[in-house]
């Protein structure tokens, strides 16, 4: 029998992945078998699983109404902001207007300085208008944070959508508007869940501006796991619990438009 040849370079990459991975993995892995343990005076008990963490995080009102708050936050500012950008990329995709590339570098702007520095800015803004600590001011608040990021994605997939057939359809009769619809919009729903997904992540795990702008009323999940830690115990257990929670919206997201954003990804996200 003739003997196969072991592809040396092969078999190394894929010792390279396995490594890699399990590297990435450790975290959750831990993360997961920390959230069934219970706790004695601080130190972490495995042997025991329980799932009194759990059960404690489902009777906890302001933890359910948390995860609902940032539900509904979240996907409204990105449903918004996602709607924007898709009609703005499309403005600086197809227009070269006076100031055409200031205009988007200024834009950009919006998101070159650290977050703290614009926390008294909004926090004014919101106190002039009446919106601290509601979601209304939660909206506006998270739409201003990714509409720039929005706007930058939705650019680089408008330019690779197709021209020419756009403009037939124009000559055909159909109004600008008309043609959009017909032949650039069905080319970008990658492009569009893309963005959605990051722009989402993104807002999930924001927690410097809910903890600062919003209250209860307008708390979300992410800021509300930092409550659980006290100046005598930090239930470790109930934390990992409540961070494996959080991450279920997330997990869904990916598995519903996990397939967009990988065409998404081969088309290229920006030119």
């Amino acid at each position: 029998m003739r003997k196969m040849k072991v592809d040396k370079t092969q078999l190394a990459c894929h010792a390279f992945l396995i490594i890699f991975l399990a590297i990435i993995l450790a975290p959750l892995l831990y993360l997961t078998e920390s959230s069934f343990a219970t706790m004695d005076y601080g130190h972490i008990i495995i042997s025991h699983l329980t799932l009194a963490n759990f059960v404690e995080l489902f009777n906890d009102s302001a933890f359910m109404m948390s995860f609902l708050n940032g539900l509904i936050i979240c996907s409204v500012s990105v449903a918004v902001a996602v709607s924007v950008g898709t009609l703005a990329g499309y403005s600086f995709s197809r227009y070269r207007i006076k100031f055409h590339d200031s205009i988007f570098f200024t834009l950009l702007t919006t998101r070159m300085g650290p977050a703290a520095g614009f926390v008294i800015p909004f926090y004014l803004l919101l106190s002039k208008l009446g919106l601290v600590n509601t979601i209304p001011g939660m909206f506006l608040v998270y739409i201003m944070l990714i509409l720039a990021f929005s706007v930058w994605l939705m650019r680089g997939f408008m330019e690779n959508a197709p021209l020419l057939e756009q403009y037939a359809a124009m000559v055909d009769g159909y109004s600008e508007w008309e043609s959009f619809k017909l032949t650039v919009l069905p080319r970008i729903y990658s492009g569009i869940g893309i963005t959605a997904t990051f722009c989402f992540l993104f807002l999930w795990n924001e927690s410097l501006y809910n903890l600062i702008l919003a209250g209860s009323a307008a708390r979300t999940v992410t800021p509300y796991i930092f409550t659980f830690v006290g100046s005598m115990r930090v239930p470790f257990g109930k934390i990992c619990a409540a961070t494996l929670l959080s991450m279920i919206p997330v997990i869904i997201l990916l598995l519903i438009l996990g397939r967009r954003i990988v065409k998404g990804f081969a088309l290229g996200m920006v030119r």
